[in-house]
């Protein structure tokens, strides 16, 4: 993996009440993610490479101590590479296995991706004060300009998919809120509105994307129109009232809305259902609402000492799905806003001053989240097995019940930590010990093929990390250097990821025989958790 970060601040005040900011920031990086069946011929797998270079302006004007707006103008440019090595499409074979008939002895991986996204943004807010009230607003407008291509097995026999196509769609949005504080009480009200324009083509009716005419007696093509303007209220409210000088009662209650991924608008522009079962992109799936409602109180159990609760609920709705139609006996799955979700939990946080330098935080949520699917594409492979699109809730893939954390810190001023020798070690010195234990994540367990068992009604092994965080500075002259290392998961603690539906082990089939490629197939790497890393380096600031 390759990848660097050059970023650049320029700020200048022209007056006492304006100040003017500009910032370039500009990343790249290079990567190969890891395929277990190219084990053996890495370099026919697909390589990734990500481009981003962005540039602002920031003007900040104080109308008076309590009135100032603000107004940023920025213009980003993001591209994504995907495909093996420097080979054009043409050069592309198709991949074959092995005797082990699992791994690919030769061909290369059937995937080129060249997206480029130009997006130019304005972001006008401003904040007032006025007796009890804090008032803020804000305003936002983005117009993209999406270059998509993409090819797929593009082989003699292959699929031969190919996308090929620019959008600009473009996204307005703009809010109100109000924080009023009364004597017991603290109260905000907001509002919020989302508009998208995909400026898109769709089909007027997903259920009907080929029309029979009656003059040549055969199937054509429905013709596609511009996709309808989207746009959402969102209304909020909080409070927070002291029941006592040690206890405080919160409340919240809001709607958010989520745009939809532009590729779930865009994928497959042409409308090409010649495959066997033929994925489409649908502009006008709706954004994703979540109702979201919050209780809680914080106590102060002493000077030093302070626990929080909160009892929190989602409820997800129009969640981004895939769903299949037939039309003239041909299947085609189309994006849809079918599924739905709801999670609910409780947090537990207990922050304690152990001295001066020592603070200590725990953390615990326990929580249950329930859907009919578990990510946007599980509908298409329901269409794909042939199976119905589910109605009944089940635990989603990303079910944790229960996560504890536990972070101890020491914060060293210029005199922090003892005296050794006539010095002081700990002194300007930063650490962090943090350890994360959570449950493990949902599967479904395969028991027999005449035995239905419920979705994701086992559980893979709890997961656990310790990391470690340094950092030292030293003060030389006008500049501040400052050493660092971090230690992720300082126990080199295995950790599970994926596991055999048969077993719940990530290695163990339970039967020999029942997949091609021996055991070797089978020690996938990629179904563990990342290992110890370390990582020291030297930063400069001044």
């Amino acid at each position: 993996e390759m990848s660097q970060d050059i970023q650049l601040r320029l700020s200048h005040r022209l007056t006492n009440q304006i100040k003017l900011g500009a910032h370039l920031n500009s990343s790249s990086r290079l990567y190969q993610n890891y395929s277990h069946r190219w084990k053996y011929l890495p370099g026919n797998n697909s390589h990734t490479y990500k481009g981003n270079d962005r540039v602002s302006l920031n003007l900040t004007h104080a109308l008076s101590e309590a009135w100032f707006y603000n107004v940023h103008v920025s213009s980003q440019t993001v591209g994504t590479k995907i495909g093996v090595a420097n080979l054009s499409t043409e050069d592309y074979e198709r991949p074959l296995t092995d005797a082990s008939v699992y791994f690919y002895a030769s061909g290369n991986r059937g995937i080129y991706t060249d997206n480029l996204s130009h997006t130019k943004s304005l972001n006008i807010n401003s904040t007032y004060a006025t007796g009890d009230h804090l008032l803020k607003s804000g305003f936002n407008y983005s117009a993209h300009e999406l270059e998509i291509y993409t090819e797929e097995d593009p082989w003699l026999g292959g699929t031969n998919f190919r996308d090929d196509t620019t959008y600009t769609p473009t996204e307005m949005s703009f809010y109100l809120q109000d924080k009023i504080e009364f004597d017991y009480l603290i109260l905000n009200l907001g509002l919020r509105y989302d508009r998208i324009d995909p400026r898109i083509g769709m089909w007027d009716d997903i259920t009907r994307f080929a029309l029979w005419d009656s003059s040549l007696q055969n199937w054509i093509s429905a013709p596609v129109i511009d996709t309808p303007v989207e746009s959402k209220w969102s209304p909020r409210i909080g409070l927070a009232y002291p029941v006592t000088e040690n206890t405080v009662f919160h409340f919240s209650y809001g709607h958010f809305f989520q745009s939809p991924d532009f590729k779930a608008m865009t994928y497959n522009a042409d409308k090409d259902i010649s495959a066997a079962l033929p994925l489409v992109g649908n502009a006008g799936v709706k954004p994703q609402k979540t109702v979201a409602f919050e209780v809680g109180v914080k106590q102060a159990l002493s000077p030093v000492s302070k626990l929080t609760a909160t009892v929190w609920s989602k409820d997800i709705r129009d969640l981004l799905s895939t769903q299949s139609y037939r039309i003239i006996s041909i299947p085609v799955v189309v994006y849809t806003n079918s599924d739905y979700a709801s999670v609910k939990g409780v947090d537990l946080s207990l922050d304690r001053q152990l001295s001066e330098s020592f603070s200590a935080n725990m953390s615990y949520t326990v929580s249950v989240a329930r859907g009919n699917n578990s990510t946007p594409i599980a509908g298409y492979f329901s269409a794909y097995e042939n199976e119905e699109i589910p109605h009944k809730e089940y635990y989603l893939d990303f079910d944790q019940r229960h996560d504890l954390s536990l972070n101890l810190a020491y914060r060293g001023g210029p005199k922090g930590g003892g005296v050794l020798m006539g010095m002081r070690p700990l002194a300007n010195t930063n650490a962090n010990l943090l350890l994360n234990v959570a449950s493990g994540l949902p599967y479904t367990p395969y028991v027999d093929p005449t035995i239905q068992v419920e979705v994701n009604s086992a559980r893979k092994p709890w997961i656990y990390s310790l990391d470690l965080r340094l950092r030292r500075e030293i003060h030389v002259g006008g500049l501040k250097p400052a050493l660092f290392l971090e230690i992720m998961n300082l126990t080199n603690h295995e950790n599970v990821l994926a596991v055999n539906s048969r077993t719940g082990k990530p290695f163990d089939l339970g039967s020999s025989g029942l997949v091609g490629g021996g055991d070797d197939s089978n020690l996938n790497p990629a179904k563990l958790g990342r290992g110890r890393s370390i990582k020291a380096g030297i930063s400069v600031g001044w």
